[in-house]
């Protein structure tokens, strides 16, 4: 029912234990047999999806934070999430770069890693200057 949104069977009124069924999967006469695609029971959810447009605007290394804007991230909190640089043909590298890339320590990268447009919260917003 709620995979596909299915209305149900009335409470009453002479209906016995159908309340959550589909109902009529088949047709009838000629083409008695259930048609390919029919919406029927099954497994819902835990499929993959692709966000796209979303910009990282800030990354914190020690605790594995990603803060992302754009349209929210599907799937359940603390769960994996896949990043990636593009899925458009014409952005992706010529030559693909070779792995690994790079391999450092924890101690290389700082802790808060900010986006140019994005304030960084252990800096001074507003400097006054005396004259």
């Amino acid at each position: 029912m709620k995979r596909h949104g299915f209305k149900g069977m009335p409470a009453s009124h002479g209906v016995t234990k159908t309340h959550r069924r589909g109902g009529n999967i088949g047709g009838g006469g000629e083409k008695g047999r259930v048609w390919p695609g029919t919406k029927m029971p099954g497994h819902m959810g835990n499929r993959y999806r692709i966000a796209f447009g979303c910009k990282i605007l800030r990354m914190n290394t020690k605790h594995n934070v990603l803060w992302v804007t754009g349209q929210a991230i599907p799937g359940e909190t603390n769960s994996i999430v896949y990043v990636y640089d593009t899925r458009l043909p014409l952005r992706k590298p010529q030559k693909p770069l070779p792995f690994p890339t790079f391999i450092g320590t924890a101690d290389d990268l700082p802790e808060d890693i900010y986006d140019e447009s994005v304030h960084s919260f252990g800096e001074p917003s507003i400097m006054f200057n005396e004259s």
